[in-house]
C-alpha cells in the first residue's frame, strides 16, 4: 500500500478496539472487538549487519597439582563474519568498462585491423540479498603450563604457552576475484585466509606450527 492507504487503514483501525495481534513469520493479523480482521503481509527480509558474527565460544579449563604447578586449555570458536556472495559473472570489454567508470570520456573507434571492443575481461555479479553468506567459522586451542616455585620473598611461576596448536587460519575476504577467468566456485573468488601475526596464509593445507610464548612471574 502506498502512504494515502496507509493513511486511511491507520485512522481506521485507531477507531476500533484490538483484542488480538497475531505476528507471524510472514503477516500481521488484527482481530477487533467488533468482528473484523486485518492481514498485512510482510515485504521486508531480514538482513544481517556489516561484521556480524553471530555466535562467539570461549572455554577454559584448568588443572591445579597442588602448590607445584597447573595446566589450562583455553578453546575458542567463532562464526565468521557475513558478506554479499559472488553468483556469477559477466563478459565486458575494456571499452565498455571505461565508458561506464567514465562515460563523459569521447568514444574512440577502432581501426578495422583491431578489435572493435577491446580486450575481454569478466565482471562480479553479486546475489541480490545483501550479506546472504558467511566466511568459514575459526576454532582456537591454546595450551599452558605453570610450574611454581616457592621462595622466602613470594613465588616464582615459570611458564610456557603454546597458542594455535592446530594452526587455524582466519578467513577475512572472498572477493578476490580475478577478471581473466569466470566465476569458479571455491577458485574464483579466493578465500584469502591470514594467521594470527597478520601474516598471509600459504595456498597449501598444511597447517602451521603453534605459536610459543614462555616467560617468568615474579609475586611479591
Amino acid at each position: 500500500m502506498n502512504r494515502q492507504e496507509y493513511s486511511s487503514w491507520l485512522a481506521e483501525s485507531s477507531a476500533k478496539k484490538l483484542i488480538h495481534q497475531e505476528n507471524a513469520d510472514h503477516y500481521y493479523a488484527n482481530f477487533y472487538r467488533d468482528g473484523s480482521y486485518d492481514v498485512l503481509f510482510k515485504k521486508s527480509k531480514e538482513e544481517l549487519y556489516d561484521f556480524d558474527r553471530t555466535h562467539m565460544f570461549n572455554m577454559v579449563i584448568g588443572w591445579k597439582f597442588g602448590e607445584k604447578g597447573q595446566i589450562g586449555l583455553r578453546a575458542t570458536y567463532l562464526t565468521n563474519y557475513a558478506y554479499t556472495p559472488v553468483v556469477g559473472s559477466k563478459i565486458s570489454t575494456t571499452q565498455q568498462i571505461l565508458s561506464e567508470l567514465f562515460p563523459y570520456l569521447p568514444q574512440f573507434s577502432s581501426s578495422s585491423n583491431s578489435s572493435p571492443s577491446g580486450f575481454a575481461l569478466y565482471q562480479p555479479v553479486y546475489s541480490d540479498i545483501p550479506r546472504s553468506a558467511r566466511l568459514p567459522h575459526y576454532q582456537q586451542f591454546d595450551l599452558r603450563f605453570d610450574r611454581f616455585i616457592p621462595t622466602s620473598w613470594g613465588r616464582m611461576t615459570l611458564y610456557l604457552e603454546l597458542v594455535n596448536i592446530t594452526g587455524s587460519r582466519i578467513a577475512v575476504s572472498a572477493d578476490t576475484f580475478n577478471p581473466l577467468f569466470p566465476v569458479v566456485p571455491g577458485a574464483n573468488p579466493e578465500t584469502r585466509y591470514i594467521y594470527l601475526n597478520g601474516l598471509q596464509s600459504l595456498r597449501t593445507e598444511k597447517n602451521k606450527i603453534p605459536y610459543l610464548n614462555f616467560g617468568i612471574e615474579l609475586r611479591f
